[in-house]
């Protein structure tokens, strides 16, 4: 399993009827890219933030929880960085 070169933003979850809503399979694909195929390179905010890089192709990847209301976070949420943001 690999990030396709066209994705940018791969989310766990969607709002739906105005609740943000856990997609299983996509929260279990984050679970496995993060555990396979991207490389952990750092953390922020006590590991809720975490960067990766890719080790097929040397983009760099943030996972984070954006939504404190919910238990553990809500849903992950993998972002590409460019390499400015990355430095960051």
């Amino acid at each position: 399993m690999n990030i396709d070169p066209s994705e940018t933003v791969i989310s766990g979850g969607s709002k739906i009827d105005g609740k943000w809503v856990s997609d299983a399979q996509i929260c279990w694909r984050i679970d496995s890219l993060t555990s396979s195929i991207l490389s952990l390179v750092s953390t922020r905010n006590g590991g809720w933030t975490r960067l990766y890089r890719d080790s097929t192709d040397g983009r760099v990847w943030e996972e984070m929880r954006s939504f404190g209301e919910m238990h553990g976070g809500g849903p992950p949420v993998l972002k590409m960085l460019s390499p400015e943001e990355a430095r960051r």
